[in-house]
């Protein structure tokens, strides 16, 4: 029983990190070979690195299941792209689902080899991280575990209170989900409340934000990029700025007739502003019945322009 809860663990985690990686390829616009590659180093990239710093054969290799369930996360994006893709918060969702279970995993694992504990929350870390890092440099974005999120942390936090349920004797599957239930817990906590570790900074380096830096990555350090537009009304735009105006220095804006505004950016930053808007729609777009709030409607319009606008896949 406990063997085939791990399995199914396993399984899900495979599909929700496979989704989110050819989620984002599919914003890319990758073809679907490179969708999938996407989609399968993110699943299976942090259990990989896990089984060689363990000593192991990875697991993968060792059962075809993963490669056809990444092959089922395609198909479903394909089937349902429409609705799948412009979900606005697909990528949140999936991402934290495949983090939190294979953190389990991980934990899982690596215990069960001999290691001590300490090296099994780090190994769970490495399993629920270390694919999206290995997503994120595929498709040339920042990886979120070198952000100002928390997302390696909320990892951490989970395997402490696994080792606390261990420690008290509690029964296996229920610290498998209450580990998992923490790690959703405080990824979702924190973006709702900005929680972020302190940032570093050396002499050397400019007083300008974390957020301006990494923005001047995506625009002024990509003389490549192919230049996109986004057309607002005053609504919309009023509610970009107040959720993204610390970033929006490095982008062009130009007021148009009728009370609109043109946004210009590369495509890779019109990726960035996305994922900020769609984390405000998610945790301030609704009322408890799961209803829109009227800001939630106008967070919605503004998900749909950037799709129409810079002309991603429906």
């Amino acid at each position: 029983m406990q063997n085939t809860f791990l399995v199914i663990i396993e399984i899900l985690g495979t599909l929700a990190f496979a989704i989110s990686g050819i989620r984002l390829a599919s914003a890319k616009r990758f073809d679907w070979f490179g969708a999938y590659v996407v989609g399968l180093i993110t699943a299976v990239g942090g259990g990989t690195l896990r089984d060689v710093l363990l000593g192991l054969t990875p697991f993968w290799m060792l059962n075809w299941s993963y490669l056809a369930v990444t092959g089922v996360a395609l198909l479903l994006v394909i089937a349902f792209g429409r609705y799948l893709i412009r979900m606005q918060n697909t990528f949140f969702i999936f991402d934290t689902i495949g983090l939190a279970l294979f953190v389990v995993v991980g934990l899982e694992k690596t215990l069960a080899e001999g290691f001590p504990f300490w090296v099994a929350i780090i190994m769970g870390t490495v399993t629920g991280a270390a694919g999206g890092v290995m997503r994120d440099i595929l498709i040339n974005e920042e990886p979120l575990i070198f952000r100002r999120d928390i997302y390696a942390m909320a990892c951490v936090v989970g395997g402490l209170v696994y080792w606390v349920g261990w420690l008290a004797g509690w029964q296996a599957n229920a610290v498998q989900v209450l580990t998992a239930v923490t790690v959703i817990g405080v990824r979702l906590l924190a973006v709702k409340y900005h929680w972020g570790l302190p940032v570093l900074r050396g002499d050397s380096m400019s007083e300008e934000p974390m957020e301006d830096l990494r923005l001047r990555g995506y625009v002024d350090g990509l003389k490549e990029a192919r230049t996109v537009s986004v057309v607002l009304d005053r609504e919309e735009y009023d509610l970009f700025m107040k959720t993204c105006g610390s970033h929006a220095g490095r982008i062009g804006i130009r007021e148009l007739p009728d009370d609109r505004f043109e946004l210009s950016f590369s495509e890779e930053a019109a990726l960035f502003y996305l994922h900020e808007i769609e984390d405000m729609y998610v945790f301030e777009g609704f009322d408890v019945n799961y209803n829109h709030k009227p800001k939630g409607i106008v967070y919605r319009r503004i998900i749909d322009r950037f799709f129409d606008g810079v002309g991603w896949s429906h």
